[in-house]
């Protein structure tokens, strides 16, 4: 990674994953290195690719994402309790 944003969101996501995030499924898309992957991701979802950029899946369907500085480890904690609480 060469943006000092993109390092910053990795390292949000990695506090997430070792404090709230056990047994979820995690992806990483490098766009530098895996640019078809990236614009997959745009053309199945429907969601403009920013970066860095998280998207929490459920079902199949994006249901919460955010970019640049909104990538945190409290709004994915927030997201995730927000996509898996009861209606």
């Amino acid at each position: 990674m060469t943006c000092g944003i993109s390092a910053v969101a990795d390292e949000q996501v990695r506090q997430f994953l070792e404090t709230t995030g056990a047994g979820m499924l995690c992806g990483l898309v490098l766009v530098q290195r895996a640019r078809p992957v990236s614009l997959a991701i745009v053309e199945r979802f429907g969601i403009r690719h920013e970066s860095p950029q998280a998207l929490l899946l459920r079902d199949g369907r994006v249901v919460w994402h955010a970019s640049h500085w909104r990538v945190t480890a409290p709004a994915l904690r927030d997201a995730l309790r927000a996509a898996t609480s009861p209606v």
